[in-house]
């Protein structure tokens, strides 16, 4: 999918931190109301475990901008019909790939309706583990 305007601005944002020396503990820190759903990060032991993830170490300026680029020119619309996709699992707080994003997602996947995880937000795996793990059981199960 084409990335959109506002992932555009947010890696802008990030990037401008970066080359200002921000220290990557607190890019980090920006980068996780993105990714992270508001009742995840709520959670008291999730901070801990999101500031070991984050670390002390300054990434540097090329590896930040490589990764940016890289996001900003990723897209595989064409070759999504070809995909032998069941389910489109997408968190309902996903502010990175909101709603309507996934929906043009199961469009072009064949017309999948995509299933949302309440209080879900871009990382799934982490947030909604067991919930996720149900949601794949199932689309597997379903043939």
């Amino acid at each position: 999918m084409p990335t959109t305007h506002g992932l555009r601005s947010v890696l802008a944002g990030l990037l401008s931190f970066h080359r200002a020396e921000v220290p990557w503990r607190d890019i980090f820190r920006t980068l996780q109301l993105l990714l992270f759903a508001p009742e995840f990060l709520d959670r008291p032991s999730v901070v801990p475990m999101l500031d070991l993830l984050a670390g002390d170490v300054q990434r540097p300026p090329h590896v930040i901008e490589g990764q940016a680029a890289a996001l900003l020119g990723h897209d595989l619309h064409e070759q999504l019909a070809g995909l032998p996709v069941r389910r489109v699992l997408a968190g309902d707080q996903d502010l990175l790939m909101p709603p309507h994003t996934q929906r043009r997602l199961g469009a072009a996947l064949g017309g999948l309706a995509p299933v949302f995880l309440p209080g879900g937000g871009h990382a799934l795996w982490i947030e909604r583990a067991e919930a996720l793990s149900a949601a794949i059981a199932d689309a597997l199960s379903a043939g």
